[in-house]
């Protein structure tokens, strides 16, 4: 088995969400990987597809440190939808997809497991 060091969670991350730190580090700590959360741009600023853009600019950097089995890619609320576009993305431009995608809805999944989910 690999060590965490050489496994990743590419967190998608929206810009001014500064509660979404402690939600990336606690999923990946959990799962024993390393993570790296990016800021995208946010529309009506910068319209579709900036978003993919900055999503797959980042994921073609991931590649070349990381194998795509090693990559797993998550996001949450609107970054889960992000998550399904990179995905499309990838497909798209024939790239390696990663091992995992995980879309959360923050409302739904309680890691602490303190109440009930909704």
């Amino acid at each position: 088995m690999q060590s965490p060091k050489n496994r990743v969670i590419n967190a998608l991350t929206a810009i001014d969400t500064s509660c979404k730190g402690g939600f990336v580090a606690s999923f990946a700590k959990r799962l024993g990987y390393a993570a790296l959360s990016h800021d995208y741009r946010l529309a009506p600023e910068h319209p579709f597809p900036a978003t993919a853009e900055d999503s797959l600019a980042v994921y073609r950097g991931l590649l070349e440190r990381f194998q795509p089995e090693d990559i797993r890619i998550a996001g949450e609320s609107a970054s889960g939808g992000l998550t399904l576009a990179l995905l499309f993305a990838l497909k798209k431009d024939g790239l390696p997809i990663p091992c995992a995608a995980v879309c959360f809805n923050r409302r739904c999944v309680h890691f602490e497991y303190d109440r009930s989910s909704f």
